[in-house]
């Protein structure tokens, strides 16, 4: 009977669920139902509505959306672009920058708006001086009891060796490339020394309508954007700044854009001991899990199938690499950098920080540790291998005395401290990607004093990494490589004498003869140069050294690899930088050929000398004469013979 009742209720609720529902809507306009038209289905055809404001954004040339969208200038601004750009909305707009990158006002900026100028147009000349003097007081801070104008004169007043010029413009102008020509017509780079040398101001042919120091000068023309190259503020092509010209709206919000790029934040001091890893939103699992086709590394093997190149350019340390750079590098058929670098970077940025125990008790910048993390990631992503090489740098007491060098407990402290701490930080990273060269110099007298300067850094290393790859430099002087083999360090060493005849300071007034005269192989009081001699004779422009061979010989005696740690032709000038042409296209072929042939031969893994130069792969404008040359970003110019050559020698695709 129950179940007789539950079928017929069934039944009854189905039918009702059936039945047609009465409407008052006409039967022909069905689509007007909830069935047909749901509410929360919305057409897919259909864009959402954005506000006015919204597309006034969206038609924003990029460099203005995104100085926008970062919160350096108000969008009531953009609305007149072209109009002049008042000095208070400049000066509030490079206070957003600073902070932004220092989370906190600037004392100059704020009293660098009066009632008198308030409605003043900005100049570039006050908008240069300002980003220099706001830099300089995040530096250094401000004396509050001083007057606007004392404070101001302070910043930007540039001394012989000032701390504030030094630090600002010192490793920027390596990469700042401000070009000019001399009084021959010939273009020469003039960055490393612009703001430096009272015959800089000449470069500038405005420079006397400027109301300020020459070091606010060589900020704008040398500072950029860390990400795209792009400078500050270039003069035009009558090399005028154009000092007293109004800058737009538009040119404002644009030149803060790239200044607030080229600032780092204020420095990120860790502790040495607490500094145990990188940053693996830079470095990631994925990338340090994917496979690679670099080849495996130790102490007691160096690979013959490194060929690589330095990335420090005019013998300076500290350089900027971007990504693109080593997509050059990469399509050369490179795959090793030696990154040369100052220790004392890491600790930045600190003006007058001197190299000892006493000077760095906070430890290292995590901000700079980080941009060495995205160095290194670049490098894994492109399959190349990277190597740390610590180079001394002018502020460190007694560089220049190397028996005081070595044994002075400070330096070896603060070495110590510093490898331990990159040590442990990378300690994940395999040997394929990763070497550690701790001194990039032979220093001491011989193989004990060598040796003993060395153990404590090579034990401090392998606390944390004792499989890593370390490798010294040696050969100079009285010091064979013993010492450090003993350590079970990896040796390297350099091979310049070779190209004496490309460099003699004898012939210094004879250039242009030496160029033209010179061959590959040659002979030398009746002795043929060539890459086999190069690799087994005793002798070397700086001094005595031991041969190629030899140093080889002691690696093999002792169980521990060997590489070349540098090579390649010397020219006249920094570097074979300023130099503005190079030997003939067949001799530096011939050159190039012979010696990594010879290399080749022996299984000696190997560096180049730097990229970039005339006797690079690249450099920031067309140098060569007669080279053909490719344009990569903003300022980068890649010479296609060398590149050419190179992707030949390294058997690139």
């Amino acid at each position: 009977m129950k179940q007789s009742l539950i079928a017929i209720i069934l039944l009854s609720i189905l039918l009702s669920a059936c039945a047609p529902v009465h409407s008052t809507v006409p039967e022909t306009a069905p689509e007007t139902t909830a069935q047909t038209v749901p509410e929360t289905t919305a057409d897919p055809t259909t864009e959402p509505t954005l506000s006015p404001e919204e597309l006034f954004i969206q038609s924003l040339p990029e460099k203005l959306r995104e100085a926008h969208d970062l919160g350096i200038v108000d969008l009531t601004l953009l609305e007149e672009p072209e109009r002049p750009c008042t000095i208070r909305e400049a000066a509030d707009i490079l206070q957003k920058v600073y902070n932004l990158r220092f989370y906190e006002d600037s004392w100059i900026l704020t009293n660098t708006v009066t009632e008198k100028n308030t409605a003043e147009s900005a100049t570039r000349g006050w908008f240069m001086k300002m980003m220099y003097a706001a830099d300089a007081e995040a530096l250094v801070g401000v004396d509050k009891k001083q007057s606007y104008s004392e404070n101001l004169k302070d910043l930007t007043k540039t001394h012989n060796s000032s701390s504030i010029a030094d630090t600002l413009l010192g490793w920027y102008e390596n990469r700042g490339y401000v070009l000019a020509e001399n009084k021959n017509g010939e273009v020469e780079q003039w960055g490393t020394f612009f703001g430096k040398y009272p015959g800089a101001t000449e470069l500038v042919k405005d420079i006397k309508e400027f109301n300020g120091d020459v070091a606010t000068v060589s900020y704008a023309l040398t500072r950029f954007d860390r990400k795209t190259g792009e400078k500050l503020m270039p003069w035009d092509e009558n090399r005028n700044m154009r000092f007293k010209d109004p800058m737009s709206v538009q040119e404002v919000a644009e030149t803060a854009l790239r200044y607030y790029k080229s600032l780092e934040p204020k420095p990120d001091f860790v502790p040495y001991d607490e500094i145990t890893h990188y940053d693996e939103s830079i470095i990631t699992p994925d990338l340090l899990n994917r496979e690679t086709n670099l080849p495996e590394a130790s102490c007691s093997h160096l690979p013959a199938e490194w060929h690589g190149v330095g990335l420090s350019d005019t013998a300076q340390p500290d350089q900027l690499t971007q990504a693109h750079e080593l997509d050059v590098i990469k399509n050369a058929g490179f795959n090793f950098v030696r990154l040369s670098f100052n220790a004392k970077y890491y600790h930045g940025r600190v003006p007058k920080r001197t190299y000892g125990k006493d000077a760095h008790p906070d430890g290292l910048n995590e901000n700079r540790l980080k941009e060495l993390d995205q160095l290194l990631a670049w490098c894994m992503e492109r399959d190349i291998h990277l190597n740390l090489s610590c180079m001394y740098g002018h502020d460190w007491p007694d560089y220049a005395k190397e028996n005081k060098f070595v044994q002075d407990p400070d330096n070896a402290y603060g070495l110590v401290q510093f490898w331990k701490a990159i040590a442990r930080r990378y300690a994940d990273i395999p040997n394929q990607y990763l070497s550690f060269t701790p001194l990039e110099y032979s220093w001491g007298y011989n193989d004990e004093d060598n040796a003993g300067f060395l153990a404590p850094i090579v034990d401090g290393i392998r606390e944390s990494s004792p499989d890593r790859c370390i490798i010294a430099v040696v050969g100079d002087g009285n010091i064979t490589g013993k010492g450090a083999a003993q350590l079970k360090m990896a040796l390297s060493s350099d091979c310049y004498w070779a190209s004496d005849f490309l460099f003699r300071y004898a012939d210094q007034k004879h250039l242009d003869k030496i160029l033209k005269n010179a061959v590959w192989p040659y002979k030398e009081k009746g002795v043929l140069i060539n890459g086999e001699s190069a690799m087994s004779k005793s002798k070397n422009f700086w001094g005595k050294s031991s041969p190629l061979d030899s140093v080889a010989a002691v690696a093999q005696e002792y169980g521990v690899g060997y590489m070349v740690r540098e090579w390649g032709p010397r020219v006249l000038g920094w570097n074979a930088v300023l130099s503005k042409t190079r030997y003939s296209d067949e001799t530096m072929h011939a050159y190039l050929t012979d010696m990594t042939q010879a290399m080749k031969d022996r299984g000696y893994g190997w560096c180049y000398t730097d990229w970039m130069g005339s006797v690079g792969i690249a450099y920031c404008y067309p140098m060569i004469k007669d080279s053909t040359y490719t344009q990569v970003g903003d300022y980068l110019w890649v010479d296609e013979e060398m590149s050419g050559w190179f992707r030949e020698i390294n058997n690139a695709s």
